[in-house]
């Protein structure tokens, strides 16, 4: 099975924390990267956020779509809005912002370096199945 490798130039963040070797480079661009973990709404804000920022972000979902719980439901809570008109904007920003790499039916194997300074992650696809939609 193939596993994926991300390397940056000086870190890669697992968090939405940021620290003092995710600053801007000379020409004021930020330099690293974010892995988000899970595609529900929270993870689709939180991509949509910092990569506003200027972070590359890479939102790894295990399921084959993003979206989530919110997007399998009717209604929300307290307000009774359409949670599918709450979501959709968020699915089509996340799936054509150019900093976002979407990673679905993926899971991550393992995170190196310690917090605020990531040296590599690595995910693989789910088993099997897209095993030959890649390779075959």
């Amino acid at each position: 099975m193939a596993i994926f490798e991300a390397e940056q130039n000086q870190s890669t963040a697992c968090s939405a924390q940021t620290s003092g070797s995710n600053a801007p480079d000379a020409n004021g661009a930020v330099v690293g990267a974010v892995m988000v973990v899970g595609g529900g709404i929270a993870g689709m804000q939180a991509s949509l956020d910092l990569a506003d920022a200027g972070y590359k972000v890479y939102l790894v979902e295990k399921q084959s779509a993003i979206g989530g719980h919110m997007a399998q439901l009717d209604k929300t809570f307290p307000t009774n809005d359409c949670a599918m008109c709450t979501i959709s904007p968020r699915l089509v920003e996340v799936g054509r912002h150019p900093d976002i790499e979407l990673l679905t039916d993926s899971e991550v194997v393992a995170v190196d370096g310690e917090a605020g300074a990531r040296d590599r992650s690595r995910w693989r696809p789910q088993p099997a199945l897209y095993w030959t939609a890649w390779h075959g």
